[in-house]
């Protein structure tokens, strides 16, 4: 009678705990160890054996759905599920370092202009200022430390334009990799991404040779004007010379007569003191 209380007992405490969740299986081992002590104390070794068998059995008989343990083929972690996810995350860091070059180039390429459009407006500027010799050193001496500048950053415009064209590789290479490993999304945001970031480069390389292509026509202008002048202020020194020269005859010729004046006048002198009074001559005669 005591066993069949205790049996009843545990099979209504099992079927309660049986709707509980998995995380209290724990304490429903700890329970059925305690219900075999109990039985052992009260019954002895033999009832206790077989009350554990049978309830341990029946601890262990949950439905399938209701078993979880480690599978080894879990989809997870299959190979081929685990190439796509490699490749997808290589897709994200060449994204990562094709953004940032892009990013880089069209900032360079932005400097780039700006300071060829401020070359262009100083050597505007030194043309309307030809003659004025203070001011045409002060925009020469800036127009100098520009170029400066230009070169600086044209050095880093062309390494970044090859750090770009290894980063087109890297990512072409990476689409490929991702649409080998199937995956197909991957691998076409890793193609689009490169064509927007290819599309990018473009536009602000037709900016870049825009920029040059005002800065070339400016330079030929400013030399032509500056020929120009210097010819024109070559013109000016040799009329001046002429001038001069011509100045310098005139008084010459201005100075002369007035020198064979005075050698006439000596020389009438002295004629008038070397010759006698002929007709006083002949008197005396």
């Amino acid at each position: 009678m005591r066993r069949e209380g205790i049996k009843e007992w545990t099979q209504f405490n099992f079927r309660d705990s049986q709707r509980d969740t998995e995380n209290r299986k724990s304490f429903r081992n700890i329970e059925c160890c305690l219900n075999d002590l109990h039985v052992l104390l009260s019954h002895g070794i033999g009832e206790a054996v077989g009350f554990t068998t049978d309830v341990t059995a029946h601890e262990f008989s949950s439905p399938p759905n209701d078993k979880k343990t480690f599978e080894p083929n879990d989809p997870r972690l299959r190979s081929h599920e685990c190439l796509k996810n490699a490749a997808g995350l290589s897709v994200d860091s060449t994204s990562a370092v094709l953004s940032q070059t892009v990013y880089a180039l069209s900032k360079i390429e932005q400097e780039y202009i700006d300071l060829m459009n401020v070359l262009v407006v100083l050597m505007e500027y030194q043309l309307q200022v030809l003659g004025h010799s203070a001011e045409e050193e002060r925009i020469g001496d800036l127009i100098v430390e520009t170029r400066h500048e230009i070169n600086k950053v044209k050095q880093r415009k062309e390494d970044l334009h090859l750090l770009f064209a290894s980063v087109e590789k890297l990512a072409d290479a990476t689409a490929e990799v991702a649409f080998a490993a199937g995956a197909e999304y991957a691998s076409t945001s890793a193609g689009e991404r490169l064509y927007s970031a290819q599309r990018e480069v473009k536009r602000v390389q037709g900016q870049s040779e825009e920029a040059e292509r005002r800065l070339h026509e400016a330079q030929a202008r400013c030399v032509e004007v500056l020929s120009q002048h210097e010819e024109k202020q070559q013109q000016l020194q040799r009329g001046a010379a002429e001038r001069a020269q011509q100045e310098e005859e005139s008084a010459r010729d201005d100075h002369e007569p007035e020198v064979m004046s005075e050698k006439e006048d000596r020389n009438c002198e002295e004629f008038s003191d070397l010759d006698p009074n002929p007709q006083k001559d002949s008197s005396v005669g």
